[in-house]
């Protein structure tokens, strides 16, 4: 027989795995361990487990033939009851992965009562639950709940309810552990009869296990009774370090740092800090209250937080802030050292882990702030809101808030370079693209006779917002640039009567007798029921592929199929008619006489 020294995260059922027995065989060897733990999977570091001896088995089988052994791996089923708020989390899709590999059946939910369920193998050790549609993302380590009769075992048991406990020493219990066992009393002193004491009394205990032996559901909030007084405050008693108040905080603003400025649309950038508890105002504008703040996905982020003293400490403490947010789900932890007569105390942290690796737009993101004093619980330090966008990769050009909007919308959830640019260009068919600074609906040649823009800077800045297919060309290739993507080019369709096309590309630029007329479609901001004229006309092509931004339309696999899907008719001028506004067919050329450039540094490829 052996003698096994339980270390933090052993079980029975991973020791019958690890000592080839079977659970029943090693408990039924510990009468005496049995009788102190209840629990075989609930050990503590130090208990120690008699491992019977193996014994010989025997089957029966004939000689000079082959058989087959089939050894069956020792499997647990793992059960899990998440809470949000005191709900359940219900109906929640889940991944669970043990030791790297999918355990979870494909496309389960979490049900009403929020439970994620699933064999394991016995010896796990460690795991990572994922909410796929949430964002949220635990590790956890199997095995490592001490019995509930030990203090560390309670202990545990109140932080994962959200009661945070503080650190002991000499057997005392701290004043944040005392302070977390009366409001774990005072929350449930109606369902269990609870006096509040603040001690680890039988009673207490009793009800906290209550939370880990069956499927629970949290009773409703007691009603205040006004014959019964409030609980008195817990004494800190003699051996507390207290000898006054603590530093109390509110967050006042924040500024993100290493990130990817933001434009206002031609307007210059967008001014820090990112967000400012005193410029809130729900009544006016998006960017009154914030400023967007865009990274690159797997990035860090990185934040530096200021926040306002509203309560002074006696004398010098060190306080750890923490921010919470669970969209994406992320946490920043910095300190800062208070001194008496501060106003101000500013904090910089990095976030717990890294964005996703997918493009998003985090249009609330909401950072729940608090502080934590020495030897007490966390206190709300407030909230601040924030608009994060993630792009694919580092920008290549200017960040237009506008096309960062369209895009991260647009795009969310692609990881790849392909799935961006059709995620991307699908905002452009419903050709009602909005400029984010005032709400203008940017227009395609309407209704200004004449457009002005002729690129994406002119469009953002113009007024009127109208631009010529040079600038929505430009516009959705500058889209694709600040992703990172530059293997996109414009594309130039030109008439064979231009004898120089690569004047197209400057501003000595003439018009022709002779034009090609692109049919009866709508553009961008508008309906176009009478057709357009053109001498040339701006797309952008993209692994072969073409994309007409100015109509929203394609893309389209080849020169025909967008020759055919945009009715091209070649016109020329009437000789009787002095204004040219009367147009002839052609008969002297056809569509297919149109001459195609890749726009390459300035230089025209001929497609």
């Amino acid at each position: 027989m052996v003698t096994h020294r339980v270390r933090q995260g052993d079980t029975v059922i991973r020791l019958a795995v690890t000592y080839d027995r079977t659970t029943d065989t090693i408990w039924q060897a510990n009468p005496a361990l049995a009788k102190k733990r209840d629990d075989p999977n609930v050990l503590l570091d130090g208990d120690e487990v008699e491992i019977p001896d193996a014994k010989d088995k025997s089957e029966p089988a004939a000689t000079a033939k082959h058989h087959k052994f089939v050894l069956t791996p020792q499997m647990a089923l793992y059960r899990l009851q998440v809470f949000r708020y005191e709900k359940p989390f219900a109906k929640r899709k889940y991944v669970l992965e043990v030791d790297r590999e999918i355990v979870s059946a494909p496309n389960v939910d979490t049900g009403d009562n929020g439970l994620v369920e699933a064999p394991i193998p016995a010896d796990a050790v460690n795991a990572k639950l994922t909410f796929p549609d949430d964002e949220l993302e635990f590790d956890l380590r199997l095995g490592h709940l001490d019995p509930r009769d030990e203090d560390s075992g309670w202990r545990q048991r109140l932080e994962l309810l959200g009661y945070a406990c503080g650190s002991e020493s000499e057997g005392e219990l701290s004043l944040a552990t005392r302070r977390a066992l009366a409001r774990f009393q005072f929350r449930f002193k109606q369902e269990h009869k609870l006096e509040v004491t603040g001690e680890a009394d039988r009673e207490t205990l009793k009800a906290l296990d209550t939370f880990f032996a069956k499927v629970k559901r949290y009773p409703a909030m007691p009603k205040p009774d006004p014959k019964t007084p409030r609980p008195k405050p817990i004494d800190p008693g003699s051996g507390s370090t207290s000898t006054g108040p603590h530093t109390r905080a509110k967050i006042k603003d924040v500024t993100f740092r290493k990130n990817h400025p933001v434009g206002i649309d031609g307007y210059g950038l967008f001014a820090t800090p990112h967000w400012q508890a005193a410029a809130r105002d729900p009544g006016g504008p998006q960017r009154g209250r914030q400023s967007p703040v865009c990274y690159s996905r797997r990035d860090k982020v990185e934040i530096e937080a200021t926040f306002a003293i509203e309560q002074q400490p006696v004398k010098s403490e060190t306080l750890t802030f923490v921010g919470m947010c669970t969209d994406p789900s992320l946490e920043f932890r910095g300190e800062a050292q208070v001194d008496p007569g501060m106003t101000v105390v500013t904090v910089r942290a990095v976030a717990s882990k890294a964005l996703a690796d997918k493009v998003a737009c985090h249009e609330k993101l909401r950072i729940e702030w608090t502080g934590n004093a020495p030897g007490e619980g966390p206190k709300r330090a407030g909230l601040s809101e924030h608009v994060l966008y993630v792009v694919l990769a580092n920008p290549k050009a200017e960040v237009h808030w506008t096309l960062l909007d369209i895009s991260c919308r647009a795009a969310s959830g692609a990881s790849d370079e392909a799935s961006l640019v059709t995620k991307a260009y699908a905002a452009f068919h419903g050709r009602k693209l909005v400029r984010k600074r005032d709400d203008k609906v940017l227009t395609y040649w309407f209704p200004h006779g004449q457009a002005d823009a002729i690129n994406t800077q002119d469009l953002m800045f113009i007024h009127h917002g109208s631009g010529t297919c040079e600038a929505w060309s430009h516009f959705f290739l500058d889209m694709l640039n600040l992703h990172g993507v530059t293997s996109a080019k414009r594309l130039l369709v030109a008439h064979p009567c231009i004898p120089e096309p690569a004047e197209l590309l400057t501003t000595k630029r003439q018009f022709y007798p002779k034009a090609f007329e692109v049919g009866t479609r709508s553009g961008q901001g508008h309906d176009n029921a009478d057709g357009v004229q053109f001498n040339n006309h701006f797309m952008v092509m993209h692994e072969g592929k073409i994309y007409d931004p100015s109509y929203g339309s394609g893309p389209f696999a080849s020169k025909a199929e967008w020759l055919a899907a945009s009715g091209v008719r070649m016109i020329k001028d009437d000789p009787e008619d002095p204004h040219g506004s009367n147009k002839l067919d052609d008969a002297d050329s056809t569509p297919q006489d149109l001459r195609f450039f890749r726009i390459e540094g300035g230089k025209l490829e001929s497609v």
